[in-house]
């Protein structure tokens, strides 16, 4: 993932933190939000997983190809790792969002600071799976044909250009 994403993924945190132990009502209380933890976040965590790693699959198909068609082999080595991380990070945060919503389904977690907790927790790991998909997405949109032909250079740059 990218660092920007990071920097947003930590203030998301640090503010679903504060508000968790300063003001856990404001989380614990939100109706929404309470009927979200649940079924519904397994749900959308489950499509987002579906489409991320469908995604991957074929992303990891498309280097495959391109390292086929120029003979070159282990260029896109860097990529691979990162989108293969990406992709089991994302099955071991849909494990990690169940064992959450257990937890905030259990008879101690009628607490305000547990709940409020849990319902962090699951907005950090919805976040989290998102830009996921969002930097995977933008992989495959980054791939551009390759054509073997030297007016192609001049047409790219004048694309370039343009945008």
């Amino acid at each position: 993932m990218k660092t920007v994403y990071w920097v947003l993924v930590i203030i998301f945190t640090a503010a679903l933190a504060v508000t968790s132990f300063v003001t856990p009502e404001l989380l614990s209380g939100n109706e929404f939000l309470n009927a979200f933890m649940g079924d519904s976040l397994l749900n959308v965590l489950g499509v987002i997983l579906a489409i991320t790693a469908s995604s991957a699959a074929h992303l990891h198909l498309k280097f495959n190809d391109l390292e086929e068609k120029h003979k070159q082999l282990y260029v896109f080595d860097g990529a691979r790792r990162e989108i293969r991380s990406d992709t089991f990070f994302l099955m071991w945060s849909f494990c990690f969002a169940v064992v959450v919503l257990i937890v905030r389904s259990a008879d101690f977690a009628s607490d305000a600071m547990v709940k409020s907790i849990c319902n962090s927790l699951g907005l950090i790991v919805l976040l989290l799976n998102i830009l996921i998909l969002v930097d995977i997405t933008d992989a495959i949109f980054s791939i551009t044909p390759v054509l073997e032909s030297e007016d192609n250079e001049s047409e790219r740059k004048k694309r370039q250009d343009f945008t």
